[in-house]
């Protein structure tokens, strides 16, 4: 990864009080900022437990190979499901070395993690959750640490919808806090230029499948669109909503 200007080299932003410090200070006591309407927390009637079973798994290697049925597996996953494991990926010996790594970072002290802050005008390196207005932050610390291409930048809302016409599943990443241990996760985003537009797959598209969102929207506009939202009731499925609007 080539070693942006701005990180780490003084003009950050350094992080006054991280998540993982209010914990080792205080435990039991959540600051008011990080607590969320009552309407917007996970409920008991929400959540569908589920084992490893039940997961979706799509072997990589098969599909590398054009196997029809492993094709079909996919496919079924991403319509009824929206996520899946993936096995036989290649990357077997990285994984538990990049889980290492990310566990040696946070186990620094926060002055030390501080070296590589993120600065104000620009989206790579130590932060906390940066949200605007009255929006409640999210229980977090986090890493960003860009690879190519260099102007790579956040995908949360990638509207994976939209491609597939509204067949594929595009879920929100939400996940309900573990009181007892802490949760790391390490998230890979694909991420298309700011002038790309979103438009359905044509293999999505047919006369019983119309398009349902519109045509020619610029990912910069939809990502300004998720990231000026003012409300932790702004979700994932709002922004989706956008594409079918007029900008």
């Amino acid at each position: 990864m080539q070693q942006e200007e701005g990180l780490g080299n003084g003009i950050s932003s350094p992080v006054k009080i991280s998540v993982q410090e209010l914990v080792r200070s205080d435990a039991k006591n959540v600051p008011e900022r990080y607590i969320r309407n009552p309407d917007n927390r996970p409920k008991s009637s929400e959540i569908r437990l589920v084992s490893d079973d039940d997961v979706p798994v799509i072997d990589f290697s098969l599909l590398a190979r054009g196997d029809e049925d492993e094709r079909k597996k996919l496919d079924v996953a991403c319509q009824e499901w929206g996520f899946f494991q993936i096995i036989n990926h290649g990357a077997e010996e990285a994984i538990p070395k990049m889980k290492a790594a990310v566990i040696d970072f946070y186990d620094l002290p926060l002055s030390e993690k501080n070296k590589y802050a993120m600065p104000p005008d620009y989206f790579e390196g130590y932060s906390q959750d940066n949200k605007v207005g009255e929006r409640k932050r999210d229980w977090y610390d986090i890493l960003w640490l860009l690879t190519m291409p260099p102007h790579s930048r956040n995908t949360k809302y990638w509207p994976l919808t939209s491609w597939s016409n509204g067949k594929y599943k595009g879920l929100e990443h939400r996940v309900v806090a573990n009181v007892e241990k802490p949760r790391i996760s390490v998230i890979s985003f694909v991420i298309p230029s700011d002038e790309a537009e979103l438009n359905p797959l044509k293999t999505m598209v047919d006369d019983d499948h119309p398009p349902i969102y519109k045509n020619g929207v610029k990912y910069i506009d939809y990502l300004l669109y998720a990231n000026t939202k003012e409300t932790e009731e702004d979700k994932y499925v709002n922004n989706i909503e956008y594409l079918k609007r007029e900008i």
